[in-house]
């Protein structure tokens, strides 16, 4: 199965999940304990995502090509980064397999994993939400009553038909 099929696919789902990171102010602060700005390179689809960990700074996500200095590079297959950041896959299997590629400083590369544990429930619900196609027409949308109620406010004991113990019974033919 092909989880994306072009590159804005993978800036919406795992773009989405390192951006949630950046508006958590106490994950973000966790991670820019990192003090790196570290690229995720992505093959099948080409796409790129660089975080910027600097103590110093608001923690920043860029898509797409950069001018910030990179010190750590993870290059891989971005099904693999999907399986990974679902926490799917085992990192140092994968980085020992080739399935993933580091370059940079070791120490840097090895601080960096710790941070993936924060992204997975950010990435899960990124993958599981509905992917928002900007050509769908509004008209296509059944409007919202806002009286109605909600499928968790409706009884749970209302039924589309009378049980058989409730149906009316059958009238007699009549006599001729």
């Amino acid at each position: 199965m092909v989880t994306f099929t072009d590159e804005q696919q993978v800036y919406d789902r795992l773009g989405r999940a390192f951006q949630s990171l950046a508006e958590d102010p106490v994950t973000a602060a966790k991670l820019k304990r990192t003090n790196l700005i570290v690229q995720y390179q992505f093959r099948k689809p080409e796409s790129t995502i660089t975080l910027k960990l600097l103590p110093e700074e608001d923690l920043a996500v860029q898509f797409g090509p950069t001018t910030w200095r990179t010190e750590v590079v993870y290059a891989m297959e971005a099904e693999t980064a999907h399986k990974f950041f679902l926490g799917e896959l085992n990192v140092t299997v994968a980085l020992s397999r080739g399935d993933i590629r580091a370059s940079g400083p070791v120490k840097k590369i090895l601080e960096v994993v710790p941070t993936v544990p924060p992204l997975i429930p950010l990435y899960r619900a990124a993958a599981d939400a509905p992917a928002v196609d900007p050509d769908a027409e509004e008209q296509d949308a059944a409007p919202i009553d806002p009286d109605a109620p909600s499928a968790e406010e409706a009884p749970a004991s209302e039924e589309l038909a009378p049980t058989a113990a409730e149906a009316p019974e059958p009238e007699a033919p009549a006599e001729a």
